[in-house]
């Protein structure tokens, strides 16, 4: 009975120091957090009212479906006049949905961590509880060992119980300008040739008369046991809004 007993504590310390970790990281992360961010910042000449116009082209090569007409709506909403016709369009909005889905950040790396600390916690429980519980020649060292190997196996559970989740959503995104006056280009192109080579084009140059302005915008959401339904709307929103933002 004594035995049963002395396992028993070893069982509980186990689970309820691992459970630590993953406590603080649903109070953490309870509340879903949506950020958007893009790589570069974009000054655009400002222009009267009659030249606010824009021709809106959106493509998704993400296969997630995306839908961001609310665009529209919102550069509607800052003065800018959207239309059809590209050719009498001041602005040329494209946009390219590149990505949606789960994040490849540090928080992986973080996980690790935290499933490795728990077996340590976990192991200096044991050892306390070892030696309190028991008075076998071996007891603290077996508690140590036990304590240990619970311990990892509670915060596996616990991790798997409660997760902190990441999704982003990455977008291209071009502006084009209308320019009073010419503008000379010269594009440039490498092609890959087999696996150790490229093949290096040049077009030329030539004429246009427009100011292009490339940059690639994201938008990241957090939250414990996030799943890509929930994430999806929150993303969208906030990505079409920082869109909006650039004009």
């Amino acid at each position: 009975m004594r035995k049963i007993g002395f396992w028993c504590l070893i069982l509980v310390a186990g689970f309820s120091l691992s459970g630590c970790a993953a406590a603080m990281t649903a109070i953490r992360y309870k509340d879903l957090k949506v950020q958007s961010k893009p790589d570069e910042t974009i000054f655009l000449r400002p222009v009267p009212q009659a030249q606010k116009t824009v021709w809106v082209e959106v493509k998704d090569t993400s296969g997630e479906n995306i839908n961001l007409s609310s665009l529209h709506g919102l550069l509607s909403s800052k003065g800018y006049r959207v239309i059809s016709d590209p050719q009498a369009a001041y602005y040329w909005y494209q946009v390219n949905v590149r990505y949606l889905g789960e994040a490849n950040t540090p928080a992986i790396q973080e996980a690790m961590h935290a499933g490795y600390g728990g077996g340590i916690i976990g192991g200096v429980g044991g050892a306390v509880i070892g030696g309190m519980a028991s008075n076998q020649r071996y007891g603290t060292a077996a508690g140590a060992l036990v304590g240990g190997i619970l311990g990892q196996a509670a915060e596996f559970i616990a991790g798997e119980l409660v997760k902190k989740v990441e999704f982003a959503v990455i977008v291209d995104a071009q502006l084009s300008e209308r320019s009073d006056r010419p503008i000379t280009e010269r594009q440039t192109v490498s092609v890959a040739q087999g696996t150790a080579s490229r093949v290096q084009q040049d077009t030329g140059s030539y004429q246009a008369d427009r100011i292009l302005y490339r940059n690639r915008l994201y938008a990241t959401a957090i939250q414990v046991n996030l799943d890509l339904e929930t994430a999806k709307p929150a993303l969208v929103d906030k990505i079409t809004k920082s869109l909006a933002g650039i004009l």
